[in-house]
């Protein structure tokens, strides 16, 4: 029986290439799960859009008063117009908005 080699064969090739390819698969692997998780990482920073915050436009008028930015005057009628803008109008209960 001949025999090529020490290992014979070209075994020798196989017992090198099987090395080779088992690294390059965990590293693609291993760099697949680094790009995921930073992914993953960076969509979780970003703000969710799904849902937007409702502002009180009461509250920050409020707000605004307490701080002394406005009379007492104008936080009435600036109240007066938050609330009237609030309060459907006689034209608006017959015509409902879809």
């Amino acid at each position: 029986m001949p025999m090529t080699g020490p290992i014979g064969g070209g075994g020798l090739w196989l017992l090198l290439l099987c090395p080779i390819l088992t690294a390059a698969v965990v590293g693609a692997a291993m760099l697949g799960l680094f790009r995921w998780a930073a992914r993953s990482q960076e969509h979780e920073a970003l703000p969710s859009r799904d849902k937007p915050e409702m502002v009180d436009p009461i509250a920050i008028l409020r707000e605004r008063f307490a701080l002394g930015e406005m009379e007492l005057s104008e936080f009435e009628r600036r109240l007066d117009g938050l609330l009237r803008s609030e309060r459907p109008s006689p034209t608006d209960l017959g015509n409902p908005r879809i």
